[in-house]
């Protein structure tokens, strides 16, 4: 039940969405906005499709004089997992050696994916300030710099909160009932920042939250907010966050909304450079006989990858994550239910190349090896530490038994990184 548990109170606070990202150089503005998506997702082919769009083409990309951000050139230097009670997290080089602890007092272990690196770390971890997510009655965005803990944000309404990668941005929302409407408000702020005002403010009458999922950003400042909706304070035996819509806001136009994608679609996941993002169709998390596919979409050339989930992934498709140089991506699916009397949920990871070419399809069952029981619960991607090797996280029977497996992206050479939980990368 520890599980379960532990997916609610994730829920309930932060999906974790640990997107983290830079743009070297980012567009003078966002995409213009898409008027409509179609109601249904891409029929799901045999096999994956880069010829026809499978978005109409009723988006309009950006003009030709305006070039899509490079690939991210920033390739992790390490990672840091949290351990224990989730009150301190480890540092580890790329080789899987550990390099240094920091002490993140108030975090739990179920919600410490909320972590945000505010800059690059050649000289390791204790000397680039680390955000995180301290869950107490006060609500509160905490950061360790250099072995000193300072609190950045306290408001009990606290709600989401996720940064730009390798740089002083991060982005989170307060959530209050108003009457019978719930209120989101996002903020976007340097860690110098002080207080902020909010830059937007939801009122939604269906208790729809707004989870900010990527911050785009250049020179240590805020451009705008990706963000979607998320059902608020829901439980049950949910895979993958039930995301509906995908949304920018543009803080360089007078914090105004621009709609990419429908209610009808799920985004599960961007590119680090923010040019790819992966979505499902909404409500996909239940497939009853019939196939749906996983959507790989280029907001620049609205080149549509189609890639149909594999048979038996009745749960759907989540978790995507992209390698630094958008060559491969990777994603789970899922199958069976983790609350029934008796319990056959699986998940698998699965690999592709941008082409949405299928690499490697790995069940759990391929994981056993990695936690000291030999039984696996759950296998999840969490990031790339190239653009060849993938991590997984790897949830033993028990839920605190968590480990990290390095993987090639053929499926080959599956072996421990480290224990404990995945919170985020250090950049050189």
């Amino acid at each position: 039940m520890k599980r379960i548990f532990s997916l609610v109170l994730a829920l309930i606070f932060t999906l974790a969405c640990n997107v983290s990202v830079q743009l070297t150089d980012v567009p003078p503005s966002p995409l213009p906005p898409v008027e409509e998506l179609p109601a249904e997702p891409p029929a799901a082919a045999p096999q994956a499709e880069t010829e026809a769009p499978s978005v109409p083409p009723t988006i309009t990309p950006l003009p030709p004089t305006a070039e899509p951000p490079a690939a991210n050139p920033l390739v992790p230097s390490g990672f840091l997992v949290s351990v224990g009670d989730g009150e301190m997290v480890n540092a580890y080089n790329a080789q899987g050696q550990i390099t240094g602890s920091l002490q993140t007092p108030g975090m739990q272990m179920y919600g410490s994916g909320v972590v945000h690196v505010a800059g690059s770390a050649p000289g390791g971890v204790v000397n680039v300030p680390v955000l995180f997510q301290a869950y107490d009655e006060s609500g509160l965005i905490r950061m360790n710099s250099g072995g000193q803990v300072q609190t950045l944000v306290s408001d009990p309404e606290l709600g989401y909160l996720v940064g730009v990668l390798a740089q002083p941005v991060f982005a989170y929302t307060t959530i209050h009932w108003g009457g019978d409407a719930l209120v989101s408000h996002v903020y976007a702020r340097t860690i110098e920042g002080g207080g902020a005002g909010w830059a937007l403010e939801r009122v939604d009458a269906q208790s729809y939250a707004v989870q900010p999922l990527a911050v785009q950003a250049s020179n240590g400042q805020p451009h705008g907010v990706w963000y979607s909706l998320m059902p608020y304070g829901i439980g049950g035996d949910i895979v993958f966050s039930p995301h509906k819509g995908l949304y920018y806001l543009d803080l360089t136009a007078g914090n105004t909304e621009n709609l990419y994608l429908t209610d009808n679609f799920n985004p599960q996941g961007f590119s680090p450079d923010l040019t790819w993002v992966a979505y499902m169709p909404a409500d996909s998390g239940f497939v009853e006989g019939g196939n749906v596919g996983l959507t790989l979409y280029n907001l620049y050339s609205t080149v549509s990858v189609s890639i149909p989930l594999r048979p038996g992934s009745d749960r759907g498709a989540g978790y995507v994550v992209f390698a630094p140089e958008n060559q491969h991506v990777a994603w789970m699916e899922g199958s069976g239910w983790m609350m029934a009397e008796t319990p056959n949920f699986h998940a698998k990871v699965l690999i592709a190349d941008i082409n949405g070419n299928l690499l490697a399809e790995l069940e759990d069952t391929r994981f056993s090896h990695i936690p000291a029981s030999g039984r696996v619960d759950w296998v999840q991607p969490v990031g790339w530490l190239d653009a060849e090797t993938l991590i997984v996280e790897v949830r033993a029977e028990d839920w605190n038994d968590i480990s990290l497996a390095r993987v090639r992206f053929d499926g080959s050479e599956i072996s421990l990184l480290a224990q404990g939980k995945f919170v985020g990368f250090l950049y050189p």
